[in-house]
């Protein structure tokens, strides 16, 4: 695939996510519900994986996303926490 068809593509979609976050101010759309409808109208994406291909990135996968989020967690509460007003 030539480099100008994919930077092509990637303006159309960053585009039409620009519309679609625009569109849902406006209207009352939760934003990330428009962004997966874009998603949905130019691909596919991983839909396509098989499960194979996953299983051996799956455990690191899980432990990566759940120690993120309670690491992410821990330091907002504890930021909050210090700035807090006394």
């Amino acid at each position: 695939m030539q480099i100008e068809l994919i930077l092509l593509i990637l303006s159309i979609l960053f585009f039409a996510s620009i519309l679609a976050g625009k569109a849902g101010s406006r209207f009352g759309v939760p934003a990330l519900l428009l962004f997966l409808g874009v998603g949905m109208l130019f691909g596919s994406g991983g839909l396509d994986t098989k499960i194979k291909d996953i299983r051996p990135v799956l455990g690191p996968g899980i432990m990566l996303a759940t120690v993120g989020v309670l690491l992410t967690a821990l330091a907002t509460g504890l930021i909050l926490y210090l700035i807090r007003p006394s």
